[in-house]
């Protein structure tokens, strides 16, 4: 394995946690959750089926229009994800699940600071460029398909979407939702935009 891999590995590796992480205290502080997490709870509450398990179910399946359209953006971190992203929430969870008794004072201060969380890991995975989840895919391909958007506008509207799907669905949304939906987008552009001047470690696409 060399040095280069070892460290865009490390990123990914990283990355993705701390995004699935960060997705799992939006859930626990009971203020809402984010976009895909509305959806998730959504299906899993009409599927009967643990929230972290339902992530991975909807991975895979999300994986199949990203292999039509996306391939290039497909690798074994996509692989991995579909394994990662739901055994981090399921790990994570009963650690978290104290914070709903906390203070509203508490969890309101932890309202802005979780998308940014959420959408730096998002950034790190796809600069490392070992493939990216298919979640995440799907936004950077309709962003590629246009010109007149940035990618920040991108994210939002198709969070706008999974958002709109998952309240349909029962899913629960409130304060970190809209933060969700106004900082994850703008978080990964800009950390991105950062990383770029690191890319003697990390080989950015």
């Amino acid at each position: 394995m060399t040095r280069g891999f070892a460290s865009r590995l490390a990123a990914f590796l990283f990355g993705q946690s701390l995004s699935a992480a960060g997705s799992a205290l939006m859930v626990a502080i009971g203020l809402g959750a984010d976009a895909y997490n509305v959806m998730i709870q959504g299906l899993s509450g009409v599927a009967h089926i643990r929230h972290g398990t339902m992530s991975s179910v909807m991975l895979f399946l999300l994986l199949l229009p990203a292999l039509r359209r996306g391939r290039s953006r497909i690798g074994p971190g996509t692989v991995i994800s579909i394994f990662l992203v739901g055994g981090v929430v399921n790990l994570v969870q009963p650690v978290f699940a104290p914070l709903r008794f906390a203070p509203l004072a508490v969890r309101l201060l932890l309202v802005p600071l979780i998308p940014l969380v959420i959408g730096a890991g998002i950034a790190l995975v796809q600069a490392a460029d070992l493939g990216m989840a298919s979640n995440d895919i799907l936004p950077l391909l309709l962003y590629e398909r246009q010109k007149r958007l940035q990618y920040r506008t991108v994210r939002i509207l198709y969070d706008a979407v999974q958002c709109a799907l998952g309240l349909c669905l029962g899913g629960v949304v409130g304060v970190c939702t809209v933060a969700s939906l106004l900082l994850t987008g703008p978080a990964i552009q800009a950390v991105l935009s950062m990383l770029r001047r690191c890319s003697r470690v990390l080989r950015i696409r």
